[in-house]
C-alpha cells in the first residue's frame, strides 16, 4: 500500500514536471514568436523608412534636376533674347547706315572729269580749269598772239561778243599761245590795254596741247560747264559767227 502511495506521489510529481516543462515550452515558444514578430515589424518599418528615405532621396535629385534645367532652359532663353537684342541693333544701325548713305553720296563732290591745268592769265592770277568752265555754261577758248593780224583784227570784236556771251550764262578767254615769250607777253598786253579787253587772257601751260590743238590761228574752241569740248574747233577769224555757233551749243 506504502508503495502504491510512493508511486503515485512519483506520477504526479512527474506529471507535475511535465506539465511545468510544457508550460515553459509554451512560453519560451510565445517569446520565440514575439521576437519573431519584433524582428518582422522593425525589418518592415527599416525597409518602410528607406522607401521613404529612397523616395525623398529621389525627389530632391529630381527637383534639383529639374532646377537646373529650368535655370539652364533660362539662361537660354537671355542669351537668345540679349543676342536678338544685338542682331536688331545691328541691323538698325545698317539700315540707317543704308539710309543715309543715298545723303552722303549726294553731299559729295563728283570728281572733275574735264579739262584739267593750271597756269595763270596775263595779269598772274592763278587759273584752274575747272574754276574757270564750271562758272559758265559755255566757253569760247580763242588762240590768239600778237603776231597775228587776224588776230588782231577780231580782238575789238571780241570784247563786244563777250558781253553778249555773258547775256546767256557763257564767256569768252583768250589763250596766248606765245605767251611763253616774255615780249610776246608785253605785247600782247599792249594790246589788250590799246583795245580795252575786259575778258581774261590765260598764259600757256603744258598741260593744255592735250586739249587745244590748233594748225593755225585764230583757232576757237567751245567747252561745256563739265570741261568737255563741244563739237569742232572753229580756224581763222568768224566774229559774225561766233554768236550763232552758240546758240546751236546751247539748243542742244
Amino acid at each position: 500500500m506504502l508503495k502504491q502511495k510512493w508511486r503515485i506521489g512519483i506520477a504526479a510529481v512527474a506529471l507535475a514536471l511535465c506539465s511545468a516543462c510544457g508550460a515553459a515550452a509554451e512560453s519560451g515558444r510565445g517569446r520565440l514568436r514575439e521576437q519573431e514578430k519584433e524582428t518582422v515589424i522593425e525589418t518592415e518599418k527599416a525597409a518602410a523608412e528607406e522607401t521613404v528615405i529612397e523616395t525623398e532621396k529621389a525627389a530632391a535629385e529630381e527637383t534639383v534636376i529639374e532646377t537646373e534645367k529650368a535655370t539652364a532652359e533660362e539662361t537660354v532663353i537671355e542669351e537668345n533674347a540679349t543676342e536678338g537684342a544685338a542682331e536688331t541693333q545691328k541691323d538698325t544701325e545698317t539700315q540707317a547706315l543704308t539710309e543715309t548713305a543715298p545723303a552722303e553720296e549726294t553731299e559729295k563732290p563728283t570728281q572733275w572729269q574735264g579739262i584739267s591745268f593750271t597756269t595763270t592769265d596775263v595779269e598772274g592770277n592763278q587759273i584752274e580749269a575747272q574754276e574757270l568752265f564750271s562758272a559758265h555754261k559755255v566757253t569760247m577758248v580763242n588762240l590768239w598772239a600778237s603776231w597775228c593780224p587776224p588776230c588782231v583784227g577780231e580782238l575789238s570784236e571780241l570784247e563786244e561778243l563777250s558781253h553778249v556771251f555773258a547775256e546767256k550764262d557763257c564767256a569768252i578767254v583768250g589763250l596766248l599761245i606765245d605767251g611763253y615769250d616774255p615780249q610776246e607777253v608785253e605785247d600782247a598786253e599792249a594790246l589788250i590795254e590799246k583795245y580795252g579787253l575786259t575778258y581774261t587772257n590765260l598764259l600757256p601751260s603744258g598741260e593744255m596741247g592735250e586739249y587745244f590743238r590748233a594748225s593755225a590761228v585764230p583757232t576757237s574752241f567751245f567747252v561745256d560747264e563739265n570741261g568737255q569740248i563741244l563739237g569742232e574747233p572753229i580756224v581763222g577769224a568768224y566774229p559774225d559767227g561766233y554768236e550763232d555757233h552758240l546758240d546751236e551749243l546751247l539748243a542742244q
